[in-house]
């Protein structure tokens, strides 16, 4: 894909150009580091608008025909995106669409939503993408990927073991209005600590949740947390039982793609561990947000989503209302990871179009798109 771009400097005069890259291209620019010749004596200030096209001799048709403009008409172009008033009798102006930012593209879907609004995603060649990436949330079941580091940690220590049993006791386990499974159980239910593990990871069993809190230490949980670096999480409830908390952690979009990215990587834990983890998340039930706009049933393009979600919201209990997910997702052009979180929102019910979910699977669908049309860069 090529793209047209014009560009406002300090002096208010305007420069237009060709490239295959927008972001990179203004860097140079802006850094005067292998920029234009122009643009070394004329300070780049704002890129006002993009177009792109299929080829090169699309693009330089364009270029050719916006740089015999006056000043006025670039600057009425500008405004009003005019092409065809422009250019008809020129160009053929259906070869040319105006060129949106991935930001920009998913501010438009923002924008008709009621609630706030915070994503980080990143792929292997660092380019990010940012949107209240720092702002620190409501984690809900997100926090239990936290916990099955903390788990693995132990086991990596031999303070644990996958063996161990852990023993279900219904009157000091059993919590209603819980996800999962085992509050349907019969009491006595004996699970290996990874059964545990992994029924708190795929189906975000919240009694399995709190076996494991009461197992590996919630003290031991938190501090594991801040050693990693990640200051702004933290495991707040004890025991996921919304009639003694009202919030079960918190995190930010950016740290929780950073633990995403040190397992992609391999630098956390062991190399092994991180591919036994992976492959736990890549089973997760509840991932919704991340796959419902995506061609998942196409393995050739897809290898696999690696996610965990997190969910609150109820009309009886004052608790923030909010649905995340964020993970690894594995294409056959390379890997990205994402992380998206919504919360403040009016509609708390759970169901599969709830407004948060269709925001959250366009946002993936826009970064996917993008990601797929680079060849395995975002941007």
């Amino acid at each position: 894909m090529y793209y047209i771009y014009m560009l406002r400097c300090t002096d208010n005069s305007i420069y237009t150009g060709i490239t295959t890259n927008v972001e990179h291209r203004m860097k140079e620019h802006f850094s005067k580091k292998n920029c234009a010749k122009y643009t070394r004596s004329h300070t780049a200030e704002k890129l006002e608008c993009v177009w792109e096209t299929k080829d090169k001799v699309l693009a330089s048709k364009l270029e050719y025909q916006i740089k015999k403009l006056t000043k006025p008409q670039k600057e009425k172009l500008i405004r009003e995106n005019n092409l065809e008033e422009m250019f008809l009798d020129k160009i053929n102006i259906n070869q040319y669409k105006l060129h949106k930012s991935i930001e920009e593209q998913m501010q438009e879907w923002i924008n008709q939503f009621d609630g706030n609004v915070s994503l980080y995603a990143s792929d292997e060649y660092h380019n990010e993408i940012r949107i209240n990436e720092n702002t620190v949330v409501e984690a809900a079941s997100c926090i239990k990927l936290f916990i099955l580091i903390e788990y693995y940690r132990q086991i990596l220590k031999q303070e644990k073991a996958r063996e161990d049993i852990l023993t279900y006791d219904y009157s000091n386990d059993y919590v209603e209005d819980g996800s999962g499974l085992i509050q349907f159980l019969e009491d006595g239910l004996q699970l290996s600590s990874k059964n545990m593990a992994i029924l708190m990871m795929i189906i975000s069993d919240n009694i399995a949740t709190n076996k494991m809190i009461e197992y590996l230490g919630f003290e031991q949980i938190n501090h594991t947390i801040k050693e990693l670096g990640y200051k702004n999480t933290e495991l707040i409830a004890k025991k996921l039982d919304f009639n003694q908390y009202k919030t079960l952690g918190k995190t930010t979009a950016y740290e929780y793609a950073m633990l995403y990215k040190q397992l992609l990587k391999k630098e956390i834990l062991t190399a092994d561990i991180c591919e036994e983890i992976i492959e736990i998340l890549s089973h997760q039930k509840k991932n919704e947000m991340l796959v419902r706009k995506l061609p998942i049933e196409d393995k050739t393009i897809i290898k696999y989503i690696a996610s965990k979600s997190g969910g609150l919201g109820s009309e009886e209990v004052e608790i923030t209302n909010c649905r995340n997910d964020g993970g690894i997702v594995a294409t056959k052009f390379g890997d990205y990871i994402v992380s998206i979180f919504i919360n403040h929102f009016s509609d708390y019910h759970f169901y599969q179009d709830n407004p948060t979910i269709l925001l959250g699977a366009e946002m993936n669908k826009i970064l996917f798109e993008n990601f797929k049309k680079n060849e395995g860069k975002l941007k």
